[in-house]
């Protein structure tokens, strides 16, 4: 049985895929023995990540051999992340071209090693199972979660048909090139103590790993928000919910001005997405209205484990109630110190044309309520 799929990672996409999803999908099986890899970058973050996920899915990845070809083109690779690999069971890392460029001023390679790819198979004579998985992702956490990435996934599994076999068999002709490739690189233990003393001092670029959506990853609690929900509010332009009734907090004959989204939105506001106890105040924020009125709000953890953030009154925007209106957020860069936000309390025909302004769009339905979050970029 063969299957194909194209996989794309875009945390603007709803349903959104991860490279690391893919990887797993294609390799992932009780008879894999083998796995290979080339990849043109790593980081220590990205390698426990596979390491981690294919531990939990795949029975076999103790006893499996594998192979990681990786480059130090450039000194992106993080010496770390050799270091992670190599002590993997069964694991052998070795360096494309290594011994020359490292050697070279700012590790510039003769010829750049820029592949992504991984395999694995039962055995070299079986054809019971074979997979792999192309992409454009590094062995980063970037590259396997929070960057824009795409990807194609091939695998084959018994029974496998004759015509199937003729496919398989033509895509292990095309791999030869990784066993012809792996025998000309350098073991990672001859070069691996020199690299990590030379990186620091040889004006390498910066890391992939240094991206925003990535150090975001790293404070969030698997238990308490969607890692992918964490991405798409740190890299929104605007969010947006639709309250439909809004608490009455400043008494029963008063408009209500507190508006509730779901964990993890603190981080669109500019705030850490670790967890703090119920009603924490994680900070203050800038509203600002289209009459021009700045207002300073707050924005805290409540004890109904929802972000709550504090509006201008109604009347102060000539409205009678927020309720029934879609209530919108808008990055507005800085003031006084403070992040800013525009805020607009829209109808659902203005909305509208909002979002006919063409702007990416992921909206969700809040579980068990009516009400709906979006993100736009």
């Amino acid at each position: 049985m063969y299957k194909q799929d194209i996989y794309f990672q875009d945390i603007r996409r709803d349903p959104t895929s991860e490279t690391l999803d893919a990887i797993c999908a294609a390799v992932g099986s009780s008879k894999l023995l083998r796995l290979s890899a080339a990849v043109a970058y790593a980081s220590g973050a990205g390698s426990k990540l596979l390491d981690q996920a294919l531990t939990a899915r795949t029975d076999s990845w103790p006893h499996c051999h594998k192979r990681w070809l990786i480059s130090i083109d450039f000194g992106r690779t993080e010496p770390a992340a050799i270091d992670y690999l190599s002590k993997i069971p069964l694991s052998e890392v070795r360096i494309h071209d290594g011994k020359y460029v490292i050697k070279q001023k700012r590790f510039n390679p003769r010829c750049v090693f820029h592949p992504k790819i991984y395999f694995g198979h039962d055995n070299k004579t079986s054809n019971q199972f074979f997979g792999s998985f192309i992409g454009s992702g590094n062995l980063t956490g970037s590259g396997l979660r929070a960057g824009t990435e795409c990807g194609t996934l091939m695998r084959w599994d018994s029974p496998i048909s004759p015509g199937e076999i003729k496919v398989l068999t033509a895509a292990k002709t095309q791999l030869a090139w990784y066993d012809a490739i792996w025998k000309r690189a350098d073991p990672a233990n001859t070069i691996i103590k020199d690299y990590a003393k030379l990186r620091p001092k040889n004006g390498f670029p910066g890391d992939e790993e240094e991206a925003e959506s990535v150090k975001w990853l790293n404070q969030v609690s698997a238990n308490s928000i969607s890692e992918i929900d964490l991405l798409r509010y740190h890299s929104a332009k605007s969010i947006w919910t639709t309250p439909h009734k809004l608490t009455k907090n400043r008494g029963k004959n008063l408009p209500g001005n507190q508006v509730f989204f779901p964990r993890g939105a603190q981080v669109f506001f500019g705030f850490s997405a670790a967890d703090v106890p119920e009603n924490t105040e994680h900070g203050k924020i800038v509203l600002q209205i289209a009459k021009g009125g700045k207002y300073e709000r707050t924005v805290s953890f409540s004890d109904n484990h929802m972000i709550k953030v504090i509006l201008p009154v109604p009347e102060e925007m000539g409205l009678g109630t927020f309720d029934d209106r879609v209530l919108l957020f808008t990055r507005a860069g800085q003031y006084s110190g403070k992040t800013t936000f525009l805020f607009s309390a829209l109808t659902t025909k203005e909305f509208a044309e909002v979002r006919a302004a063409g702007l990416s769009e992921v909206e969700r339905k809040l579980k068990g309520s009516s009400r709906a979050v979006g993100w736009l970029f």
